[in-house]
């Protein structure tokens, strides 16, 4: 198992942006300040994962801002993306 690393920028963000090298595969551990998460799929940089449970419809924050919402039930671990963020 490797570990990989992800970066948040602010404290409201739902989702981090996976950095390490090539990405993470499914399984990776992943550096998220001071939380671990594991990757739940193969997540590539300098995509998303979520560092929390985010239901369907709910709003989906990175660097502090909105980018669109849940289209279904993402979670923690999820890679993000145009599969289940919608705007």
């Amino acid at each position: 198992m490797n570990r990989g690393r992800g970066i948040m920028m602010n404290p409201r963000d739902n989702v981090c942006i996976i950095v390490s090298g090539t990405g993470v595969k499914a399984g990776d551990e992943v550096q998220v300040g001071d939380r671990v998460i594991v990757a739940r799929q193969d997540i590539a940089v300098p995509h998303k994962m979520a560092v929390q449970d985010i239901k369907k419809g709910e709003t989906i924050y990175k660097y502090g801002f909105f980018i669109g919402f849940a289209t279904e039930d993402i979670r923690t671990g999820d890679h993000v993306h145009i599969h289940n963020l919608g705007t």
